[in-house]
């Protein structure tokens, strides 16, 4: 199937589309001369719920969970 491209997370496309926009705006902020920290920790915080959402998977909800928490305190 060319130009198919595989679920991100097993997302639903919706969800696909907000991941990579908060990803972005996580992006946009650390490039910044003075990054808006609470921007950062909003999209990081949405980006934990995405990534919890799409896996049942106790391991990797832990892991998230630890590498979200390690940027917002």
């Amino acid at each position: 199937m060319a130009g198919h491209t595989p679920p991100l997370l097993q997302l639903p496309q919706e969800d696909q589309d907000e991941l990579i926009q908060e990803a972005e705006v996580i992006e946009d902020e650390a490039r910044a001369d003075a990054p808006d920290q609470g921007r950062i920790r909003r999209a990081l915080g949405r980006v934990g719920e995405l990534a919890s959402k799409a896996s049942a998977n106790p391991l990797v909800q832990q892991m998230v969970s630890t590498a979200i928490s390690s940027f917002t305190g």
